[in-house]
Protein backbone atom coordinates (compact mmCIF):
# COMPACT_ATOMS: atom_id res chain seq x y z
CA UNK A 1 0.00 0.00 0.00
CA UNK A 2 1.28 3.44 -0.89
CA UNK A 3 -0.32 6.67 0.29
CA UNK A 4 0.96 10.00 -0.99
CA UNK A 5 0.03 13.59 -0.29
CA UNK A 6 -0.01 16.60 -2.55
CA UNK A 7 3.30 17.68 -0.98
CA UNK A 8 4.91 14.31 -1.80
CA UNK A 9 4.82 12.89 1.72
CA UNK A 10 4.64 9.10 1.33
CA UNK A 11 3.73 6.23 3.57
CA UNK A 12 4.31 2.75 2.17
CA UNK A 13 3.27 -0.42 4.00
CA UNK A 14 4.11 -3.87 2.63
CA UNK A 15 3.59 -7.20 4.38
CA UNK A 16 6.81 -9.20 4.18
CA UNK A 17 6.02 -12.28 6.29
CA UNK A 18 4.94 -13.71 9.60
CA UNK A 19 6.71 -12.81 12.81
CA UNK A 20 6.32 -16.38 14.09
CA UNK A 21 5.94 -18.56 10.98
CA UNK A 22 6.28 -21.83 12.93
CA UNK A 23 3.64 -21.01 15.55
CA UNK A 24 0.24 -22.32 14.49
CA UNK A 25 -1.16 -22.72 18.01
CA UNK A 26 -1.58 -19.18 19.31
CA UNK A 27 -4.32 -16.99 17.80
CA UNK A 28 -2.20 -13.86 17.98
CA UNK A 29 1.39 -15.06 17.60
CA UNK A 30 0.49 -17.13 14.54
CA UNK A 31 -1.06 -14.06 12.88
CA UNK A 32 1.46 -11.27 13.61
CA UNK A 33 2.91 -9.92 10.39
CA UNK A 34 6.17 -8.17 9.69
CA UNK A 35 5.43 -4.96 7.83
CA UNK A 36 7.99 -3.06 5.77
CA UNK A 37 7.24 0.58 6.62
CA UNK A 38 8.69 3.43 4.60
CA UNK A 39 8.11 7.11 5.32
CA UNK A 40 9.34 9.78 2.95
CA UNK A 41 9.12 13.55 3.37
CA UNK A 42 11.20 16.59 2.56
CA UNK A 43 13.72 15.57 5.24
CA UNK A 44 14.44 12.15 3.81
CA UNK A 45 13.38 8.53 4.08
CA UNK A 46 12.90 6.35 7.15
CA UNK A 47 12.39 2.63 6.76
CA UNK A 48 11.95 -0.30 9.12
CA UNK A 49 10.57 -3.83 9.10
CA UNK A 50 8.47 -4.25 12.20
CA UNK A 51 5.65 -6.50 13.47
CA UNK A 52 2.72 -4.07 13.59
CA UNK A 53 -0.36 -5.77 12.16
CA UNK A 54 -2.33 -8.97 12.51
CA UNK A 55 -3.65 -10.77 9.42
CA UNK A 56 -7.25 -9.73 10.08
CA UNK A 57 -6.18 -6.12 10.69
CA UNK A 58 -4.65 -6.00 7.21
CA UNK A 59 -7.98 -7.20 5.77
CA UNK A 60 -9.89 -4.58 7.80
CA UNK A 61 -7.53 -1.80 6.69
CA UNK A 62 -7.84 -2.83 3.03
CA UNK A 63 -11.65 -2.88 3.31
CA UNK A 64 -11.69 0.52 5.09
CA UNK A 65 -9.50 2.09 2.39
CA UNK A 66 -11.59 0.52 -0.40
CA UNK A 67 -14.80 1.94 1.12
CA UNK A 68 -13.12 5.35 1.39
CA UNK A 69 -12.05 5.21 -2.25
CA UNK A 70 -15.58 4.23 -3.28
CA UNK A 71 -17.11 7.16 -1.36
CA UNK A 72 -18.86 4.92 1.15
CA UNK A 73 -19.35 5.82 4.82
CA UNK A 74 -16.65 4.51 7.16
CA UNK A 75 -15.73 4.91 10.82
CA UNK A 76 -13.60 8.02 11.16
CA UNK A 77 -10.69 6.15 12.77
CA UNK A 78 -8.98 2.88 12.01
CA UNK A 79 -6.76 1.58 14.79
CA UNK A 80 -5.15 -1.73 15.61
CA UNK A 81 -4.17 -3.87 18.60
CA UNK A 82 -0.62 -2.51 18.34
CA UNK A 83 -1.30 1.20 19.03
CA UNK A 84 1.67 2.41 16.98
CA UNK A 85 -0.39 2.88 13.80
CA UNK A 86 -3.68 4.79 13.43
CA UNK A 87 -5.51 6.07 10.35
CA UNK A 88 -8.19 8.78 10.56
CA UNK A 89 -10.38 10.43 7.94
CA UNK A 90 -9.96 14.19 8.15
CA UNK A 91 -12.16 15.30 5.25
CA UNK A 92 -13.56 14.04 1.99
CA UNK A 93 -15.17 15.76 -0.98
CA UNK A 94 -15.97 14.77 -4.56
CA UNK A 95 -12.37 15.14 -5.72
CA UNK A 96 -10.10 14.21 -2.83
CA UNK A 97 -9.83 12.95 0.69
CA UNK A 98 -7.40 13.67 3.47
CA UNK A 99 -6.22 11.02 5.90
CA UNK A 100 -4.23 11.57 9.04
CA UNK A 101 -1.78 8.77 9.71
CA UNK A 102 -0.11 8.46 13.09
CA UNK A 103 2.90 6.20 13.22
CA UNK A 104 4.91 5.75 16.39
CA UNK A 105 8.28 4.12 16.06
CA UNK A 106 10.92 3.29 18.59
CA UNK A 107 13.72 4.39 16.27
CA UNK A 108 13.43 7.33 13.92
CA UNK A 109 15.71 10.10 12.75
CA UNK A 110 15.34 13.54 14.38
CA UNK A 111 13.98 15.03 11.15
CA UNK A 112 11.30 12.36 10.80
CA UNK A 113 10.25 12.73 14.43
CA UNK A 114 8.67 16.03 13.41
CA UNK A 115 5.10 16.06 12.21
CA UNK A 116 4.56 16.77 8.55
CA UNK A 117 1.13 17.96 7.47
CA UNK A 118 -0.63 18.28 4.12
CA UNK A 119 1.08 21.59 3.34
CA UNK A 120 4.44 20.39 4.63
CA UNK A 121 4.33 22.59 7.71
CA UNK A 122 6.09 21.19 10.72
CA UNK A 123 3.31 21.69 13.27
CA UNK A 124 0.21 20.08 11.79
CA UNK A 125 0.60 16.31 12.14
CA UNK A 126 1.24 13.58 9.61
CA UNK A 127 -1.12 13.29 6.68
CA UNK A 128 -1.40 11.41 3.43
CA UNK A 129 -3.95 11.63 0.66
CA UNK A 130 -4.29 8.77 -1.82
Amino acid sequence: MLLTSTNHFELALHVVGYQYPDNADDKYDSNWLYVDVRLRNSHGIWRAIIPHLLTWEVRHLAAWLRLLADGQPVPERMGFIEPALVFALDRRDDQALTLWVWFLAERTTPDLDRSIGPNCTEDQGQAASP
